[in-house]
């Protein structure tokens, strides 16, 4: 068991059964606090390190959509697939 400021984890991707998963960061966490709801567990955790691959995002910074297929939650267990066929906006101040 984990126990807040005990140890650190490494939070990586892990691979589903209806879809893969674009893993662009890798984080590692202090944990801070840990609580059961239910069967959940909900973990609090201070970010102390973070890997990018920085082979997978563009010149502004941003996660390039020609090399990942980003899956983003809609809700109700819906997802869509982020990549190159979505256009691009950019919102101006």
């Amino acid at each position: 068991m984990v126990r807040p400021g005990e140890s650190r984890i490494r939070l990586e991707s892990v691979p589903g059964n209806k879809q893969e998963r674009a893993e662009i960061y890798e984080n590692e966490c202090r944990v801070v606090d840990r609580n059961r709801y239910g069967d959940h567990y909900w973990i609090v955790g201070e970010i102390v390190q973070v890997y990018q691959d920085g082979a997978l995002f563009d010149a502004d910074g941003l996660p390039d959509p020609a090399q990942l297929s980003i899956p983003l939650y809609m809700g109700r267990s819906a997802y869509r697939i982020l990549d190159d066929t979505a256009d691009k906006k950019i919102h101006r101040l």
